[in-house]
């Protein structure tokens, strides 16, 4: 099965070399690819801010002047989120590590930063993933909600008896950011399932 000529630029443009890209993109331009369905698609699969990002610096002036401008839009606002996320994630894990609860970032940022090491923006992210040490999940949950962190889930106090079957059933405790909002998911092991 062949891709359609806007699934395969897009593609391309997270998967191809420079010089590949290059050729592909003026390949689209020449063979009427469909700008509209080339956004929306970019949008729906989240890498719109590295597609624009990558055919401003290798193809210049193949993307509409309009579609070149919304996706730069999306790149300066991904770009703020992700700056926002990482000093977020940094100064939580500077946090629990000086109390001794040792913590990972997980997930959206740290891929970002893997992935695409020169650009981690062009991977966004919804919130912030933590993984901290299972038998210090509770310091973790006390320290976030003494800095000010609002615990979203599970709502209210925890029981004194049966917390270890809601940690056996449960991995993350959900909370908003203190001023932001900004959503951190606190980990205390990577899946749902505890046998996995």
């Amino acid at each position: 099965m062949s891709l359609s000529p806007e699934l395969a630029l897009l593609a391309s443009c997270d998967l191809a070399a420079d010089e590949v890209l290059a050729e592909r993109a003026a390949q689209a331009a020449g063979s009427g690819i469909d700008w509209g369905r080339f956004a929306t698609l970019a949008r729906r699969h989240g890498v719109a801010a590295m597609a624009g990002d990558r055919l401003a610096r290798i193809a210049p002036g193949v993307l509409p002047a309009e579609l070149a401008r919304s996706f730069h839009r999306i790149l300066l606002q991904d770009t703020a989120l992700q700056l926002a996320h990482s000093a977020e994630a940094a100064g939580l894990s500077t946090r629990l590590e000086a109390a001794g609860i040792r913590t990972i970032v997980l997930k959206g940022a740290a891929v970002a930063h893997m992935l695409y090491p020169d650009s981690p923006q062009w991977r966004n992210a919804s919130d912030i993933d933590m993984l901290v040490d299972p038998q210090q999940f509770l310091d973790a949950d006390r320290l976030l909600r003494g800095a000010g962190y609002a615990r979203s889930w599970p709502k209210g106090e925890l029981p004194g008896s049966g917390i270890d079957m809601l940690l056996h059933l449960a991995n993350v405790f959900d909370y908003a950011s203190p001023g932001t909002g900004r959503l951190v998911e606190l980990h205390c092991r990577t899946q749902l399932n505890p046998h996995a």
